[in-house]
């Protein structure tokens, strides 16, 4: 059974070029919200307290917690595990890349959702589910 839901921040929800939330990113977020616990990870370069202090702002009340590096995103969905005590079958990783979180979710046999936002090909990598967002 799917208790929550790891859900990537940059180009998943926010987009880096238009410096913005997708628009399709707040009604995805009230679906989900009172079905599954919610954690947004993010891999950043900014200070960690900046990047928070956006993604509260943008998408205020929606997640149960928010995860953040500068390094592996990987030791971020572990991370996301114990802090939820759950095993990788109870959770949905969705991401817009294919080697990131999806690769993680696969290797670690969570289901996983591709939010194909960009085109990049990598036929060798695959998600359980494509969704493909138009904009």
């Amino acid at each position: 059974m799917i208790k929550a839901i790891f859900l990537d921040w940059l180009n998943t929800l926010y987009n880096y070029k238009t410096q913005e939330l997708f628009p399709d990113a707040i009604d995805l977020l009230k679906y989900l919200k009172p079905k599954y616990k919610l954690a947004v990870m993010s891999q950043s370069d900014d200070p960690i307290p900046i990047r928070v202090k956006a993604i509260e702002s943008l998408t205020p009340n929606f997640f149960d917690e928010i995860f953040i590096t500068k390094g592996s995103k990987d030791a971020l969905y572990e991370e996301a595990l114990k802090k939820f005590n759950l095993s990788p079958d109870q959770v949905v990783v969705i991401d817009d890349r294919v080697i990131k979180g999806i690769q993680w979710g696969n290797k670690r046999k969570a289901i996983t959702i591709w939010m194909k936002r960009r085109l990049k090909k990598r036929p060798y990598l695959k998600a359980s589910f494509l969704v493909d967002i138009k904009q």
